[in-house]
C-alpha cells in the first residue's frame, strides 16, 4: 500500500458519467484508467471489514486480553488505512489544490512481526493525529482529506517497525471541467496564453517572477481534474504508488532537431547555455497538450489490474546547471468503494475545523 491525490466529484448523474466516457475514449481505447465497478457484495463485505476492526479498536476487553489478540503487520496496514479512508476521506469531493505530507514513527512489534491490540490502537490514533495536523496547516476553509496512505517500511530499527503515513489534503474546492479528450481539436486543456515554464513555479512565459505555478503544476492539476467517481463512491482502499521517470519513455517519432520531444514526458537535455531564458525551458500550449495526453497515456499502461488511477503529482526538476531539465511523476492508484449503510463511512465526518474532525 503506497502514496497522492483527487479531484472529482460525485454529483454526477449516469448520463453526465456516460458522456463523460465517450469525451474521453480518445485517450482510453487500449489503456482505460476506469474498472468495473466492485460488486454491491464487494462493497459490503469490505464495509463489514472495516466496521468490524473500528469495533475491534473501540473494544472494551480488559489490556492482557486486547494484548493477546495478535494482528500481522501488512494485515494492520491494510486495516489502518481502510478505516480511516472510509471514516474521514472524501474522495469524491472536487479540489483545485493538493497538499501532500509524509511522517513516519515507529512502533513495536513482536518477534513475529505481529501487532498487540494496544500497538494497533495507538497506531490508528498516531495515523489520524498526523493526517489531523497535516489538515490543520491548509488554512483555507474549504479544505478536505482526499485520501490518506499508510505503508510499512521495510528493515526496521532497533525499536520496532517503521511505518509511514501519507495524507493528501485537498483545498480551494472548484468543480473541475470534464476531462479534455486527446484528440487535438476539440476543448483542449491547454489554449492560448498557456505559455509556462517547465517548474521550479516560475509561472508563465514571458512574466517576470515566480506566480505560484508552472507546467508541471499545471499539467498535474489538469491530470487530477479526471472522471468522476463510481456513483456513491467515497473511499479507497489498497492504495499503491509507482514512481514515473521520464527517461524510461522515449518517443519513438523524436526528430533529431527537437529536444522538446525527445521523451514523450518532458525531459530536454541540452549541454549548451544553461540559463533560464533558452526555448526548451518554455512550454507552449501545443506542448502542454502533448504532454498531458502523453500523461495519460503513461498513467493507462502501467495502471495494476482491477484498480483505478486515484491522482498523480508532478515535479519539475533539473540539474544545477540546467542543462538538464525533466518532470518526474509519482501515480496512484487504488480500488474505490461505495459507502453502505451502517459502515464507517455512512457517518462520515463533514469538512470540520481543524482537528475537531477527529
Amino acid at each position: 500500500m503506497k502514496k497522492i491525490a483527487i479531484s472529482s466529484t460525485n454529483f454526477i448523474g449516469f448520463g453526465a458519467f456516460m458522456l463523460c466516457l465517450l469525451l474521453f475514449s480518445y485517450c482510453r481505447q487500449e489503456n482505460s484508467l476506469l474498472i468495473d465497478v466492485p460488486a454491491e457484495k464487494s462493497n459490503l463485505e469490505i464495509g463489514e471489514k472495516i466496521a468490524a476492526f473500528e469495533a475491534r479498536l473501540h473494544s472494551g476487553v480488559s489490556a492482557t486480553d486486547r494484548d493477546n489478540n495478535l494482528m500481522p503487520v501488512n494485515d494492520a496496514v491494510w486495516h489502518i488505512e481502510a478505516l480511516i479512508n472510509a471514516r474521514y476521506a472524501h474522495a469524491d469531493k472536487p479540489f483545485e489544490y493538493a497538499s501532500v505530507k509524509t511522517d513516519t514513527f515507529s512502533l513495536a512489534v513482536d518477534a513475529n512481526g505481529n501487532l498487540s491490540s494496544s500497538t494497533l490502537s495507538s497506531f490508528f490514533t498516531r495515523a489520524k493525529e498526523r493526517t489531523a495536523n497535516n489538515l490543520a496547516e491548509i488554512v483555507i476553509p474549504e479544505k478536505h482529506i482526499v485520501l490518506v496512505d499508510v505503508r510499512s517500511i521495510s528493515g526496521g530499527t532497533s525499536i520496532g517497525q517503521l511505518f509511514e503515513v501519507t495524507s493528501v489534503i485537498g483545498f480551494s474546492e472548484k468543480t473541475p471541467p470534464i476531462p479534455a479528450p486527446c484528440d487535438g481539436i476539440q476543448n483542449p486543456p491547454f489554449t492560448s496564453g498557456d505559455d509556462w515554464w517547465f517548474g521550479f513555479k516560475r509561472g508563465k512565459c514571458c512574466l517576470t517572477g515566480f506566480n505560484g505555478s508552472d507546467a508541471a503544476e499545471e499539467l498535474e492539476k489538469k491530470l487530477n481534474a479526471r472522471y468522476p467517481l463510481p456513483s456513491g463512491h467515497s473511499y479507497f482502499t489498497d492504495l499503491e504508488t509507482t514512481f514515473i521517470d521520464p527517461n524510461n519513455y522515449q518517443n519513438p517519432n523524436a526528430n533529431g532537431n527537437d529536444p522538446l520531444h525527445f521523451y514523450l514526458l518532458y525531459n530536454r537535455g541540452n549541454p549548451t547555455a544553461p540559463q533560464w531564458h533558452q526555448p526548451t525551458l518554455r512550454i507552449n500550449p501545443e506542448d502542454m497538450n502533448w504532454y498531458y495526453c502523453n500523461w495519460w497515456k503513461v498513467i493507462g499502461d502501467i495502471r495494476p489490474v482491477n484498480k483505478n488511477f486515484v491522482s498523480i503529482n508532478i515535479k519539475g526538476d533539473a540539474t544545477t546547471t540546467y542543462t538538464t531539465t525533466l518532470h518526474w511523476g509519482w501515480v496512484t492508484y487504488g480500488v474505490s468503494h461505495q459507502c453502505i449503510s451502517d459502515s464507517p463511512c455512512d457517518i462520515k465526518y463533514p469538512n470540520c475545523p481543524e482537528t475537531t474532525c477527529f
